[in-house]
Protein backbone atom coordinates (compact mmCIF):
# COMPACT_ATOMS: atom_id res chain seq x y z
CA UNK A 1 0.00 0.00 0.00
CA UNK A 2 2.91 2.11 0.87
CA UNK A 3 4.57 1.73 -2.41
CA UNK A 4 1.06 2.28 -4.43
CA UNK A 5 0.53 5.47 -2.61
CA UNK A 6 4.39 6.55 -2.97
CA UNK A 7 4.13 5.92 -6.65
CA UNK A 8 0.61 7.89 -7.18
CA UNK A 9 2.20 10.66 -5.36
CA UNK A 10 5.43 10.91 -7.88
CA UNK A 11 3.17 10.53 -10.90
CA UNK A 12 1.49 13.39 -9.66
CA UNK A 13 3.75 15.21 -9.31
CA UNK A 14 5.50 14.48 -12.21
CA UNK A 15 2.04 16.05 -14.43
CA UNK A 16 2.19 19.24 -12.44
CA UNK A 17 5.60 19.53 -13.54
CA UNK A 18 4.22 18.88 -16.89
CA UNK A 19 1.96 21.30 -16.44
CA UNK A 20 3.46 24.14 -14.78
CA UNK A 21 3.22 27.88 -15.80
CA UNK A 22 5.44 28.51 -19.13
CA UNK A 23 7.57 31.35 -17.03
CA UNK A 24 8.50 28.27 -14.49
CA UNK A 25 12.05 27.30 -14.87
CA UNK A 26 13.22 30.27 -16.63
CA UNK A 27 15.27 31.77 -13.78
CA UNK A 28 17.24 27.95 -13.59
CA UNK A 29 18.10 28.11 -17.26
CA UNK A 30 19.43 31.29 -17.04
CA UNK A 31 21.59 30.20 -14.46
CA UNK A 32 23.27 27.55 -16.97
CA UNK A 33 24.22 30.01 -19.28
CA UNK A 34 27.81 30.53 -20.41
CA UNK A 35 29.99 32.22 -22.61
CA UNK A 36 32.68 29.14 -22.74
CA UNK A 37 30.66 26.20 -24.38
CA UNK A 38 31.34 24.34 -27.13
CA UNK A 39 29.45 24.72 -30.52
CA UNK A 40 29.24 23.95 -34.65
CA UNK A 41 30.23 26.36 -37.18
CA UNK A 42 28.00 26.29 -40.47
CA UNK A 43 31.15 26.95 -42.28
CA UNK A 44 32.65 23.82 -41.26
CA UNK A 45 30.90 21.76 -38.79
CA UNK A 46 33.30 21.63 -36.27
CA UNK A 47 32.38 22.04 -32.48
CA UNK A 48 34.69 24.12 -30.59
CA UNK A 49 34.09 28.08 -31.58
CA UNK A 50 34.76 30.80 -29.26
CA UNK A 51 32.13 32.19 -28.09
CA UNK A 52 28.89 29.90 -28.81
CA UNK A 53 26.66 28.60 -25.77
CA UNK A 54 26.44 24.68 -25.10
CA UNK A 55 23.43 23.83 -27.71
CA UNK A 56 23.77 26.80 -30.30
CA UNK A 57 25.16 26.69 -33.63
CA UNK A 58 27.60 29.46 -35.25
CA UNK A 59 26.19 30.66 -38.51
CA UNK A 60 28.74 32.69 -40.30
CA UNK A 61 28.10 36.01 -42.05
CA UNK A 62 26.98 35.56 -45.59
CA UNK A 63 24.76 36.23 -48.38
CA UNK A 64 20.93 34.92 -47.99
CA UNK A 65 18.81 34.82 -50.99
CA UNK A 66 15.74 36.25 -49.20
CA UNK A 67 12.31 34.79 -50.29
CA UNK A 68 12.05 32.82 -53.58
CA UNK A 69 13.34 33.74 -57.22
CA UNK A 70 10.19 34.88 -59.22
CA UNK A 71 11.01 31.92 -61.72
CA UNK A 72 10.54 29.39 -59.24
CA UNK A 73 7.79 27.22 -58.38
CA UNK A 74 6.04 27.02 -55.91
CA UNK A 75 6.41 30.11 -54.62
CA UNK A 76 3.45 32.40 -52.80
CA UNK A 77 4.98 35.73 -55.15
CA UNK A 78 2.47 37.82 -53.10
CA UNK A 79 3.57 36.75 -49.47
CA UNK A 80 7.38 36.16 -50.07
CA UNK A 81 10.21 38.50 -51.44
CA UNK A 82 11.89 37.50 -54.59
CA UNK A 83 15.14 36.45 -53.88
CA UNK A 84 16.72 39.38 -52.77
CA UNK A 85 20.41 39.07 -51.99
CA UNK A 86 20.85 40.10 -48.36
CA UNK A 87 24.27 40.13 -46.33
CA UNK A 88 23.19 38.56 -42.52
CA UNK A 89 25.96 38.64 -39.89
CA UNK A 90 27.20 35.97 -37.79
CA UNK A 91 25.00 34.42 -35.40
CA UNK A 92 24.26 31.86 -33.11
CA UNK A 93 20.96 29.61 -33.15
CA UNK A 94 19.72 26.97 -31.00
CA UNK A 95 20.18 22.93 -32.28
CA UNK A 96 16.43 22.49 -31.84
CA UNK A 97 13.15 24.42 -31.18
CA UNK A 98 13.42 25.69 -27.31
CA UNK A 99 13.95 23.85 -24.92
CA UNK A 100 16.27 22.90 -26.82
CA UNK A 101 16.79 20.08 -25.28
CA UNK A 102 16.60 15.82 -27.33
CA UNK A 103 13.69 14.38 -25.70
CA UNK A 104 11.44 16.82 -24.33
CA UNK A 105 8.21 18.23 -25.87
CA UNK A 106 8.49 21.64 -28.08
CA UNK A 107 7.01 24.16 -25.99
CA UNK A 108 4.13 25.80 -27.59
CA UNK A 109 0.80 28.06 -26.96
CA UNK A 110 2.84 31.33 -26.44
CA UNK A 111 2.55 34.58 -27.61
CA UNK A 112 5.76 35.72 -28.98
CA UNK A 113 6.70 38.48 -26.03
CA UNK A 114 6.49 35.59 -24.07
CA UNK A 115 9.23 33.62 -26.52
CA UNK A 116 11.02 36.32 -26.39
CA UNK A 117 11.09 36.61 -22.43
CA UNK A 118 12.07 32.92 -22.39
CA UNK A 119 14.96 33.38 -24.75
CA UNK A 120 16.09 36.39 -22.94
CA UNK A 121 16.20 34.68 -19.76
CA UNK A 122 19.09 32.38 -20.77
CA UNK A 123 20.90 35.32 -22.66
CA UNK A 124 19.32 34.64 -25.91
CA UNK A 125 16.78 36.58 -27.95
CA UNK A 126 14.64 35.93 -30.67
CA UNK A 127 15.61 34.88 -33.99
CA UNK A 128 14.87 37.47 -37.33
CA UNK A 129 13.44 35.97 -40.05
CA UNK A 130 16.26 36.14 -42.75
CA UNK A 131 18.53 34.63 -39.56
CA UNK A 132 16.10 32.09 -39.17
CA UNK A 133 15.74 31.51 -43.07
CA UNK A 134 19.29 31.68 -43.58
CA UNK A 135 19.68 28.63 -41.08
CA UNK A 136 17.73 27.01 -43.01
CA UNK A 137 18.96 27.38 -46.42
CA UNK A 138 22.71 27.36 -45.84
CA UNK A 139 25.31 28.84 -48.34
CA UNK A 140 23.78 26.62 -50.56
CA UNK A 141 20.51 29.13 -50.85
CA UNK A 142 18.79 25.01 -50.28
CA UNK A 143 15.17 25.60 -51.38
CA UNK A 144 14.17 22.67 -48.31
CA UNK A 145 15.78 22.42 -45.06
CA UNK A 146 17.33 19.00 -45.04
CA UNK A 147 20.53 17.42 -47.09
CA UNK A 148 21.28 13.83 -48.57
CA UNK A 149 23.98 13.46 -50.41
CA UNK A 150 22.63 10.11 -52.15
CA UNK A 151 19.33 11.51 -53.52
CA UNK A 152 20.41 15.51 -54.14
CA UNK A 153 19.71 17.92 -51.38
CA UNK A 154 17.01 19.87 -53.40
CA UNK A 155 15.06 16.96 -54.04
CA UNK A 156 11.40 17.08 -52.40
CA UNK A 157 11.31 14.48 -48.92
CA UNK A 158 8.66 14.58 -47.06
CA UNK A 159 8.79 11.95 -44.86
CA UNK A 160 13.02 13.15 -43.38
CA UNK A 161 11.03 16.32 -41.92
CA UNK A 162 7.37 14.60 -41.56
CA UNK A 163 5.92 17.02 -43.64
CA UNK A 164 2.31 16.87 -45.02
CA UNK A 165 0.58 16.57 -41.86
CA UNK A 166 -2.74 18.91 -41.66
CA UNK A 167 -2.57 20.70 -38.44
CA UNK A 168 -5.36 23.43 -37.60
CA UNK A 169 -4.09 26.10 -35.59
CA UNK A 170 -6.06 27.37 -32.68
CA UNK A 171 -5.77 30.99 -30.60
CA UNK A 172 -6.15 28.92 -27.51
CA UNK A 173 -3.06 27.59 -26.11
CA UNK A 174 -3.15 24.59 -23.63
CA UNK A 175 -0.75 21.61 -23.30
CA UNK A 176 -3.09 19.22 -25.83
CA UNK A 177 -0.76 20.84 -28.39
CA UNK A 178 1.93 18.74 -27.32
CA UNK A 179 0.16 15.51 -28.44
CA UNK A 180 0.45 17.38 -32.40
CA UNK A 181 4.17 17.00 -32.29
CA UNK A 182 7.31 14.38 -31.91
CA UNK A 183 9.46 15.00 -29.08
CA UNK A 184 12.85 16.86 -30.14
CA UNK A 185 15.48 15.12 -31.89
CA UNK A 186 13.03 12.60 -33.30
CA UNK A 187 13.41 13.14 -36.54
CA UNK A 188 16.92 12.61 -37.01
CA UNK A 189 17.57 13.48 -40.65
CA UNK A 190 15.34 16.70 -40.51
CA UNK A 191 18.99 18.75 -40.34
CA UNK A 192 19.67 21.66 -42.79
CA UNK A 193 23.33 21.64 -44.13
CA UNK A 194 24.32 24.30 -41.22
CA UNK A 195 23.73 21.56 -38.83
CA UNK A 196 20.27 23.13 -37.65
CA UNK A 197 17.77 20.46 -36.75
CA UNK A 198 13.94 20.64 -37.49
CA UNK A 199 13.19 23.23 -38.99
CA UNK A 200 10.36 21.74 -40.90
CA UNK A 201 7.72 19.54 -39.67
CA UNK A 202 7.09 20.46 -35.94
CA UNK A 203 5.92 23.82 -34.42
CA UNK A 204 5.63 27.32 -36.75
CA UNK A 205 8.38 29.34 -34.83
CA UNK A 206 7.99 32.85 -34.20
CA UNK A 207 10.40 35.16 -35.37
CA UNK A 208 11.01 38.80 -34.09
CA UNK A 209 10.10 40.08 -37.65
CA UNK A 210 6.98 41.83 -38.41
CA UNK A 211 4.92 40.66 -40.82
CA UNK A 212 4.57 43.66 -43.40
CA UNK A 213 3.60 41.52 -46.38
CA UNK A 214 1.05 44.08 -48.22
CA UNK A 215 0.33 45.57 -44.59
CA UNK A 216 2.72 47.36 -42.18
CA UNK A 217 0.01 46.11 -39.03
CA UNK A 218 2.64 45.88 -35.90
CA UNK A 219 0.40 43.32 -34.89
CA UNK A 220 1.27 40.68 -37.12
CA UNK A 221 4.95 38.79 -36.52
CA UNK A 222 6.48 36.14 -39.05
CA UNK A 223 5.83 32.46 -37.97
CA UNK A 224 8.74 30.12 -39.89
CA UNK A 225 8.73 26.25 -40.29
CA UNK A 226 5.78 24.61 -39.19
CA UNK A 227 3.83 21.63 -41.11
CA UNK A 228 0.61 21.59 -43.49
CA UNK A 229 -1.01 19.12 -45.95
CA UNK A 230 0.36 20.91 -48.68
CA UNK A 231 3.82 19.88 -48.00
CA UNK A 232 6.11 21.07 -50.87
CA UNK A 233 4.94 24.22 -50.08
CA UNK A 234 5.26 24.72 -46.36
CA UNK A 235 8.53 22.81 -46.35
CA UNK A 236 10.52 25.65 -47.98
CA UNK A 237 12.73 27.71 -46.27
CA UNK A 238 11.20 30.42 -47.64
CA UNK A 239 7.52 30.17 -46.36
CA UNK A 240 6.18 31.88 -43.90
CA UNK A 241 2.87 33.09 -42.29
CA UNK A 242 1.59 36.09 -40.31
CA UNK A 243 -0.25 36.23 -37.45
CA UNK A 244 -0.87 37.96 -34.33
CA UNK A 245 1.69 38.05 -31.89
CA UNK A 246 -0.17 38.44 -28.98
CA UNK A 247 -2.05 35.25 -29.23
CA UNK A 248 -1.09 31.87 -28.01
CA UNK A 249 -1.73 28.98 -30.98
CA UNK A 250 -1.24 25.13 -30.08
CA UNK A 251 1.22 24.76 -32.99
CA UNK A 252 3.54 27.71 -32.97
CA UNK A 253 6.59 27.70 -30.45
CA UNK A 254 10.17 28.82 -30.93
CA UNK A 255 13.71 28.55 -31.06
CA UNK A 256 16.65 31.41 -29.90
CA UNK A 257 19.24 33.14 -30.96
CA UNK A 258 22.17 35.39 -30.17
CA UNK A 259 24.63 37.88 -31.45
CA UNK A 260 28.34 37.56 -31.49
CA UNK A 261 28.11 41.11 -32.31
CA UNK A 262 25.08 43.94 -32.81
CA UNK A 263 21.98 42.54 -33.71
CA UNK A 264 21.06 42.67 -37.61
CA UNK A 265 18.72 45.60 -38.03
CA UNK A 266 15.54 43.82 -39.94
CA UNK A 267 14.69 45.53 -43.04
CA UNK A 268 10.92 45.07 -43.58
CA UNK A 269 9.76 43.45 -46.40
CA UNK A 270 6.97 45.42 -48.15
CA UNK A 271 5.04 42.88 -50.66
CA UNK A 272 4.67 44.38 -54.43
CA UNK A 273 1.80 46.41 -55.18
CA UNK A 274 -0.21 45.17 -58.90
CA UNK A 275 -2.58 45.68 -60.70
CA UNK A 276 -4.17 42.15 -61.20
CA UNK A 277 -5.90 41.13 -64.42
CA UNK A 278 -5.30 40.54 -67.91
CA UNK A 279 -3.95 43.08 -70.24
CA UNK A 280 -3.88 42.78 -74.07
CA UNK A 281 -0.41 43.08 -75.37
CA UNK A 282 -0.58 45.59 -78.53
CA UNK A 283 0.70 44.56 -82.19
CA UNK A 284 3.44 46.97 -81.51
CA UNK A 285 4.55 45.68 -78.17
CA UNK A 286 3.98 42.35 -78.98
CA UNK A 287 6.84 42.46 -81.80
CA UNK A 288 9.36 43.86 -79.17
CA UNK A 289 8.59 40.69 -77.12
CA UNK A 290 10.41 37.83 -77.61
CA UNK A 291 7.86 35.65 -77.62
CA UNK A 292 8.82 33.47 -81.04
CA UNK A 293 11.92 31.95 -79.60
CA UNK A 294 10.73 31.08 -76.11
CA UNK A 295 7.61 29.45 -77.71
CA UNK A 296 9.44 26.98 -80.62
CA UNK A 297 10.57 24.56 -77.76
CA UNK A 298 7.06 23.96 -76.77
CA UNK A 299 5.33 23.53 -80.40
CA UNK A 300 8.31 21.83 -81.77
CA UNK A 301 8.07 24.10 -85.03
CA UNK A 302 8.73 28.12 -85.75
CA UNK A 303 5.86 29.52 -84.55
CA UNK A 304 3.33 32.65 -85.34
CA UNK A 305 2.43 34.79 -82.48
CA UNK A 306 -1.14 35.82 -83.23
CA UNK A 307 -2.59 37.20 -79.55
CA UNK A 308 -0.93 37.96 -76.56
CA UNK A 309 -1.70 39.10 -72.79
CA UNK A 310 -0.42 40.03 -69.81
CA UNK A 311 -1.54 38.48 -66.55
CA UNK A 312 -1.01 39.15 -63.23
CA UNK A 313 -3.02 36.47 -61.26
CA UNK A 314 -1.09 37.88 -57.67
CA UNK A 315 0.99 40.69 -56.77
CA UNK A 316 4.48 39.62 -57.39
CA UNK A 317 4.20 37.73 -60.41
CA UNK A 318 4.04 38.46 -64.06
CA UNK A 319 2.87 35.89 -66.92
CA UNK A 320 2.62 35.97 -70.97
CA UNK A 321 -0.13 34.44 -72.30
CA UNK A 322 0.23 33.42 -75.78
CA UNK A 323 -1.85 32.19 -78.52
CA UNK A 324 -0.18 30.89 -81.65
CA UNK A 325 0.12 28.28 -84.24
CA UNK A 326 2.83 26.53 -86.15
CA UNK A 327 3.16 26.38 -89.77
CA UNK A 328 0.90 23.58 -90.45
CA UNK A 329 -2.01 25.40 -88.18
CA UNK A 330 -1.47 23.74 -84.93
CA UNK A 331 -2.12 26.06 -82.57
CA UNK A 332 -2.23 26.27 -79.19
CA UNK A 333 -2.32 27.97 -75.84
CA UNK A 334 1.41 29.22 -73.86
CA UNK A 335 1.67 30.72 -70.23
CA UNK A 336 5.35 31.82 -69.72
CA UNK A 337 7.00 33.29 -66.64
CA UNK A 338 7.81 36.88 -67.54
CA UNK A 339 11.04 38.46 -65.93
CA UNK A 340 11.16 41.72 -67.64
CA UNK A 341 14.30 40.68 -69.77
CA UNK A 342 15.08 40.92 -73.10
CA UNK A 343 16.28 37.60 -72.89
CA UNK A 344 13.98 34.68 -74.51
CA UNK A 345 15.38 32.37 -72.39
CA UNK A 346 14.02 33.80 -69.06
CA UNK A 347 10.24 33.61 -70.74
CA UNK A 348 10.14 29.81 -68.67
CA UNK A 349 7.05 28.01 -70.11
CA UNK A 350 4.70 27.31 -67.10
CA UNK A 351 2.48 25.71 -69.09
CA UNK A 352 1.26 24.95 -73.00
CA UNK A 353 -1.17 22.84 -74.65
CA UNK A 354 -2.76 22.62 -78.16
CA UNK A 355 -6.49 23.96 -78.86
CA UNK A 356 -6.80 22.92 -82.27
CA UNK A 357 -6.69 24.75 -85.70
CA UNK A 358 -7.87 27.96 -84.46
CA UNK A 359 -5.66 30.23 -82.29
CA UNK A 360 -7.77 30.80 -78.47
CA UNK A 361 -8.61 34.11 -76.70
CA UNK A 362 -8.40 34.34 -73.16
CA UNK A 363 -10.39 36.45 -70.90
CA UNK A 364 -10.43 36.69 -67.31
CA UNK A 365 -12.66 34.96 -64.50
CA UNK A 366 -13.95 37.55 -61.86
CA UNK A 367 -11.31 36.10 -59.84
CA UNK A 368 -8.06 37.48 -61.34
CA UNK A 369 -6.31 33.76 -61.08
CA UNK A 370 -8.20 32.45 -63.03
CA UNK A 371 -8.28 32.34 -67.16
CA UNK A 372 -10.99 31.14 -69.24
CA UNK A 373 -9.32 30.26 -72.67
CA UNK A 374 -11.98 30.02 -76.20
CA UNK A 375 -11.97 29.83 -79.77
CA UNK A 376 -12.31 33.11 -80.91
CA UNK A 377 -15.68 31.97 -82.73
CA UNK A 378 -17.21 31.76 -79.62
CA UNK A 379 -15.75 34.09 -76.69
CA UNK A 380 -18.26 33.06 -74.24
CA UNK A 381 -17.45 29.12 -74.49
CA UNK A 382 -14.40 27.72 -72.50
CA UNK A 383 -12.47 25.43 -73.64
CA UNK A 384 -10.44 25.35 -70.91
CA UNK A 385 -10.17 27.11 -67.54
CA UNK A 386 -6.49 27.56 -66.25
CA UNK A 387 -5.87 27.91 -62.54
CA UNK A 388 -2.64 29.68 -60.83
CA UNK A 389 -2.00 28.20 -57.84
CA UNK A 390 1.41 29.13 -56.10
CA UNK A 391 3.42 29.72 -59.30
CA UNK A 392 1.78 26.50 -60.39
CA UNK A 393 -0.82 26.91 -64.10
CA UNK A 394 -3.30 24.22 -62.99
CA UNK A 395 -6.02 23.00 -66.16
CA UNK A 396 -9.57 22.00 -65.48
CA UNK A 397 -10.86 20.71 -69.18
CA UNK A 398 -15.15 21.97 -69.06
CA UNK A 399 -17.62 20.58 -71.60
CA UNK A 400 -19.79 23.03 -72.91
CA UNK A 401 -19.80 25.35 -70.50
CA UNK A 402 -20.79 28.43 -70.98
CA UNK A 403 -18.94 31.51 -68.94
CA UNK A 404 -21.25 34.22 -68.25
CA UNK A 405 -19.86 37.42 -69.45
CA UNK A 406 -19.82 41.02 -67.56
CA UNK A 407 -20.77 43.89 -69.86
CA UNK A 408 -16.59 45.42 -69.29
CA UNK A 409 -15.29 42.11 -71.06
CA UNK A 410 -14.06 42.87 -74.48
CA UNK A 411 -13.69 40.32 -77.19
CA UNK A 412 -10.43 40.10 -78.41
CA UNK A 413 -9.67 41.70 -82.28
CA UNK A 414 -7.75 39.82 -84.71
CA UNK A 415 -4.26 41.41 -84.95
CA UNK A 416 -3.38 42.70 -88.25
CA UNK A 417 0.45 42.36 -87.96
CA UNK A 418 0.83 38.79 -86.46
CA UNK A 419 4.69 38.18 -85.16
CA UNK A 420 5.74 35.29 -87.53
CA UNK A 421 8.47 32.87 -86.89
CA UNK A 422 10.77 35.18 -89.85
CA UNK A 423 9.98 38.40 -88.24
CA UNK A 424 12.93 40.06 -86.69
CA UNK A 425 12.76 40.72 -83.18
CA UNK A 426 14.09 43.76 -81.23
CA UNK A 427 15.28 43.56 -77.51
CA UNK A 428 11.99 43.93 -75.45
CA UNK A 429 11.51 47.26 -73.82
CA UNK A 430 10.04 47.39 -70.45
CA UNK A 431 6.84 48.79 -69.74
Amino acid sequence: MTRSWLLAVAVLAAGCTERAPFERGLADRAKGTSDGGAGRDAGGGARGSHGVLPGMIRISAGELRFGTAPDSVPRVAEEEAPGVARTVPAFDIDEFPYPNERGAMPRTAVSRDEASAACGAVGKRLCTATEWERACKGPEQATYPWSNQERGAGEFQPEICDLGRSIIAKPTGGAAARALFSPIGDRKKCVATTGVHELAGGPWEWTSTDWNRGSVDAALGVLKGGNAADAPLVGRCANGLGRPHRLRYSDVGFRCCRSPSDSEPEAPFLAPKSVLGLQRISPEDLKKTPLVAALAPAFGAEVRVDFAWRWTPVAGDSLVVAAACSGDRKCGITVLHDSGSANASTLAVRFHAETGRNAPGAVRDLDPAVLWIHPHAGPTVAVRILHYREGRIVEEKPENVVRPRPKTDVAPLPSSEPVGASSSVPSRESN
